[in-house]
């Protein structure tokens, strides 16, 4: 047996290509959200050890925002709740912890064409945040992603 060493990075990387090529096959898409999840995961805590907020820390930052402002007349909400980030986390992560964990059971509900593509994204966000130049093929794949979802939903 052959004990070899792989960088985190390394692992993310090919995560993240893996679960590219994947999806623009339009093939095993409840491993393209285990693949992304995992990569974005491991890019998401890089950049936090860097200093740097990750994909997910601007998502859940946004839709605090955005409940701020739904609840922000306060004629109407004297005293609105505050955001609760780690539901708005629970709910982004729900088709990656549906894919990964099991749940007593419980059956996942979730449009996997949709949830694939938005973990994409922000994998590749975080990747693209690392400032990491992709291989030749990467980079030209990564526009093509939105396309093909913008096809498969119109």
């Amino acid at each position: 047996m052959k004990i070899e060493e792989y960088p985190k990075l390394a692992v993310a990387e090919r995560q993240l290509y893996h679960a590219v090529d994947l999806y623009l096959e339009g093939q095993h898409l409840l491993s393209v959200i285990t693949l992304a999840g995992a990569a974005e995961e491991i890019l998401g805590k890089f950049l936090n050890d860097h200093g740097e907020k990750h994909a997910l820390a601007e998502s859940i930052e946004n839709l605090c925002e955005l409940y701020r402002d739904a609840y922000g007349n306060p004629e109407l909400f004297p005293e609105p709740p505050e955001p609760d980030e780690s539901e708005f986390a629970k709910l982004l992560n729900t088709a990656r912890n549906g894919c990964k964990h099991y749940d007593k059971g419980k059956p996942l509900s979730v449009d996997i064409d949709w949830e694939a593509y938005r973990l994409l994204q922000r994998a590749i966000r975080n990747y693209q945040k690392l400032r990491v130049v992709p291989d030749l093929d990467f980079g030209l794949k990564v526009p093509q992603v939105r396309r093909v979802f913008g096809q498969r939903h119109s």
